[in-house]
């Protein structure tokens, strides 16, 4: 697993921090050590010091009491006694030093018995000196007894001096080790703490020369989208995901507002403009940021400082943090005021002709009611009186204002669903296919076909105006697969994305779809009269409606193969 340059950085410095406390901890004990040491050292030596006065103070009483023998001086008397006093305090000091040591506790109780027995046979030479005078003692000094005590004593002194120089070699033998390796230690761990640390030196000159390089990379790429962004003609603008206040605006905002960004930045809507209008976008950014995709709000009025009321078409799309919550609210403005002004007037030209084309389709139909019913009762009453010729050209007549008549009660029909209200209920597909295809079919005088219908899930619409629909789709696939010899039609739904798309499938002629387009055109046919009968407002109508319901219609075909039209709803 790769580590992180911050986790690296975090490392090295706990290394070189562990490798210090280290070096510190070796130290406190070596120096401790060297305390102990010293302490030990000073110990033997004061060990040593404590054996060497004992045996000058047995030496000092021997001495003491060969000169009182000798010149029968009382001053040497009390030498002796001091001597003495001298010798008990030397042995105490000596036990008190020794008692962590058994060896040395043994040999120094020896020690205190030889030299008290070595005091005590001189004692008994003064006591003898005091009694019979100097000749009684001269035998006695000159015998080896004393010699051998004293020598006793000397040997007892000796071997324990030589027992705190072994202990003094082995305690310095071990002090010089402990300063050896704490040495080492310093050395290496200092090193080692060194070197982790110019290594981090130039881990972070690298990554602050890398910082730098992507900061000036990100200035680079600042500039540059700034730059784009404040030539965007439409207005841009940033918002905080919260607050909804703004973050930032580029220049055709202000322009359009007439706001610069310093009187715009860190205000919400309520700062700018009227409540009512402050709600309505306030309303839209929550449902943008409530939705994982951009919306699109196609019309959004706007008051404006100097320019008026404008209208735009806003794109608004939201940026989430790494936790998938809403980080920032960002719109895209065109003003489509002009637009929506040029179709405003369209739509009023629109609704004009069509007042004007159903007036005069109104106004049309009578007439040729008339026509036509003038031609039956003449065809009724003179028929015997015509020739053949005359029959057929009655019969022309008659069938032509019949289509005429149709035609212009389609026309009739299509104009009136521009002006149609959409009652919007919930339809059950299923039952208004079956009631659609029967009227259709009451009609039809082909071929009969073989009906599939699948079950489709409902929908919600005008179920008028989506009825008309199925009537002219199934009208439409009777008459296309009329001349097949084993027609079929099909109803049924798929499912994409989550939006129903409904379709009517017949095999009959089909047509060529690079023409596809021409299909849901007025007046606009792929085949000829003569082959299939029809206004061609039909299809025309379908569109109409579908559209009406905010939905999509188109159709699929193959020349000989059939065809299908699929339409969905909003």
């Amino acid at each position: 697993m790769k580590l992180s340059f911050e986790k690296t950085i975090l490392l090295g410095f706990a290394l070189s921090l562990t490798l210090l406390a280290a070096i510190g901890y070796v130290s406190f004990k070596t120096g401790k050590r060297f305390v102990e040491s010293a302490d030990m050292i000073d110990h033997t030596h004061r060990v040593m010091e404590s054996l060497s006065a004992i045996l000058q103070d047995v030496k000092n009483g021997e001495s003491s009491a060969r000169g009182y023998i000798i010149s029968n001086d009382d001053d040497f008397l009390e030498m002796f006694s001091a001597a003495g006093l001298q010798r008990i305090a030397d042995q105490k000091k000596l036990e008190a030093l020794v008692s962590d040591n058994p060896i040395q506790t043994k040999r120094a109780k020896q020690l205190d018995s030889s030299s008290i027995a070595r005091l005590q046979r001189l004692n008994e030479f003064i006591l003898t000196q005091k009694r019979e005078g100097l000749n009684a003692t001269s035998g006695i000094t000159r015998s080896k007894v004393g010699r051998n005590m004293m020598a006793h004593v000397s040997q007892l002194v000796t071997e324990m001096q030589d027992e705190e120089k072994g202990l003094l070699t082995l305690r310095s033998e071990k002090l010089r080790t402990s300063a050896s390796l704490n040495g080492i230690v310093n050395f290496l761990g200092t090193l080692g703490a060194l070197i982790l640390l110019t290594a981090i030196y130039f881990l972070l000159r690298i990554e602050i020369k890398r910082r730098n390089r992507a900061e000036g990379a990100i200035k680079n790429s600042d500039y540059f989208t700034t730059a784009i962004l404040e030539n965007i003609p439409n207005m841009i603008f940033v918002k905080d995901a919260p607050s909804l206040r703004f973050l930032r605006f580029n220049k055709a905002g202000e322009d359009l507002l007439g706001y610069s960004s310093k009187d715009l930045l860190g205000k919400n809507d309520y700062d700018l403009f009227p409540v009512e209008q402050a709600n309505f976008f306030t309303e839209k950014d929550r449902a943008a940021m409530k939705s994982e995709t951009a919306v699109t709000v196609n019309e959004e009025p706007i008051k404006t400082r100097f320019k008026g009321e404008r209208w735009l078409r806003t794109h608004k799309i939201t940026i989430m943090d790494d936790k998938g919550d809403p980080l920032y609210l960002v719109g895209i403005s065109e003003d489509i005021t002009d637009i929506k002004k040029q179709q405003d007037a369209v739509l009023q030209l629109n609704q004009e002709l069509e007042a004007f084309s159903y007036s005069v389709a109104h106004d049309l139909r009578a007439p040729l009611n008339g026509m036509n019913g003038l031609a039956r009762l003449f065809e009724e009453n003179y028929a015997d009186k015509l020739d053949t010729e005359g029959i057929q050209m009655l019969s022309m007549l008659r069938r032509t204002s019949q289509s005429l008549s149709t035609l212009i009660q389609d026309l009739l029909e299509f104009a009136k669903l521009g002006r149609q209200e959409i009652v919007r209920i919930k339809v059950d597909m299923n039952e208004l296919g079956t009631l659609a295809l029967k009227e259709a079919s009451s009609t039809f005088e082909g071929n009969k076909p073989e009906i599939r219908f699948s079950e489709v899930p409902p929908s919600e619409g005008d179920k008028a105006m989506l009825k008309l629909v199925l009537i002219n789709l199934f009208s439409n696939a009777l008459k296309y697969s009329s001349k097949t010899a084993t027609p079929v039609i099909e109803f049924g739904a798929l499912d994409k994305g989550g939006k129903v798309i409904y379709f009517v499938r017949d095999n009959g002629v089909g047509f060529d779809q690079q023409y596809s387009d021409k299909l849901f055109r007025v007046f606009q046919r792929l085949h000829q009269q003569n082959e299939f009968d029809g206004t061609g407002l039909g299809l025309a109508i379908v569109e109409r409606i579908v559209v009406k319901h905010g939905g999509h219609v188109w159709a699929e075909g193959e020349p000989g193969k059939g065809a299908t039209f699929y339409f969905n709803l909003s």
